[in-house]
């Protein structure tokens, strides 16, 4: 999943949750917003952490590794 729908899906359980006057709290970051929901504000939280990550990786073997140029892998992160 990416991160442009984690980020939808979160306002969207936030919106639920000021529609019930509770808000989005510690209490209940890992709660669903409805009775039999197994989905939570805190898996898209760790989604878009998890999807920061990968593009992160992603970016560091693009700079090191242009397409053409047959580079040694150099992994330099900075």
């Amino acid at each position: 999943m990416s991160s442009t729908v984690a980020f939808g899906l979160g306002c969207d359980y936030i919106a639920r949750f000021e529609g019930m006057a509770q808000g989005i709290q510690w209490s209940n970051i890992n709660q669903g917003a409805q009775p039999n929901d197994n989905f939570s504000f805190l898996y898209c939280i760790i989604m878009i952490l998890s999807d920061s990550v990968i593009y992160m990786l992603l970016t560091c073997y693009i700079e090191n590794v242009f397409p053409g140029n047959r580079k040694v892998f150099n992994w330099k992160l900075i």
